[in-house]
């Protein structure tokens, strides 16, 4: 079958699949259309880099979830240009689409599990799609072999100065979870790669993760019909100081130091939610 049709029969059961589990909300159906069009057509036509329409997919999923990105203590990228390993913490299936509308030309590290799992056996041609058009590095948890390539697929991205970021909890989450895994540190001190922490939160515990308290958060379409219904969706994303990685010689202290960090920040963000004090301290939003 041809990348193109295979690409339409994903969006027809992605679409088949939405109306059998209920969502006939018109404002789904068009959003994911759009999506999918900025997603395939669209960069081909109107946009002179793939990273164009990226951010316009990503930006329709987002506005047809009423779902706003608040930046704080956001840093551009240095003048020497060095490569950067990104490090956030996993909530939802949201994550890569927040991320990628942050950073569209940076290689994220994503289970190939994601494609496979039940979930999302209607949206398996788009998942693929996405996998190999957004630039995504695919790992098998547990396959020597498979970090094995992830390793190499990392140190290439990072010759050719391109930042990679992966989300070291090793798996999506409610509350972050530590201790990290340390293969991504240990690869970023051998290589001299700076590291650049993110914490990010969702207001009102709007997640998609395994170890939820309310229905909405185990699965992905009952998350989309919750959000499409609520009208304050919000993602905050806090950078954090950057990490030199050639002055650190031990890896576990550097991921140690990351965790403290990035952990302290989300109980912040908790705390702050808690006592609604988030929507006055918007810094940055896209």
């Amino acid at each position: 079958m041809k990348k193109k049709d295979f690409f339409k029969k994903g969006l027809q059961l992605m679409i088949f699949y939405i109306w059998y589990k209920g969502v006939l909300d018109p404002r789904i159906i068009n959003g994911f259309l759009r999506s999918a069009y900025h997603t395939y057509v669209s960069p081909q036509l109107l946009y002179e880099s793939p990273e164009e329409g990226i951010q316009k997919a990503c930006q329709t999923i987002l506005n047809t979830l009423h779902m706003e990105i608040i930046i704080e203590k956001y840093q551009q990228r240095g003048k020497n240009g060095k490569p950067l390993l990104f490090i956030c913490n996993h909530h939802s299936y949201l994550d890569l689409v927040v991320l990628k509308k942050i950073l569209p030309r940076t290689h994220v590290i994503v289970k190939q599990e994601t494609s496979q799992q039940e979930v999302f056996f209607a949206f398996v041609g788009m998942i693929d799609y996405v996998f190999e058009n957004w630039n995504i590095i695919p790992y098998s948890q547990g396959d020597r072999e498979s970090g094995a390539r992830v390793k190499q697929q990392m140190a290439k991205c990072w010759s050719q100065g391109l930042d990679v970021l992966v989300f070291p909890e090793g798996g999506v989450k409610k509350n972050m979870k530590t201790p990290f895994f340390p293969g991504s540190f240990r690869l970023a001190v051998s290589k001299g790669i700076d590291i650049q922490p993110i914490t990010l939160y969702y207001n009102h515990s709007i997640c998609c993760a395994d170890d939820g308290e309310e229905p909405f958060q185990f699965d992905v379409v009952e998350n989309l019909k919750y959000l499409a219904n609520r009208s304050d969706n919000r993602c905050y994303l806090y950078f954090h100081p950057r990490i030199d990685g050639s002055q650190w010689t031990n890896a576990d202290f550097l991921k140690s130091h990351c965790e403290e960090m990035m952990l302290a920040k989300w109980k912040e963000y908790v705390a702050r939610d808690d006592r609604h004090e988030l929507e006055s301290n918007k810094i940055l939003t896209v």
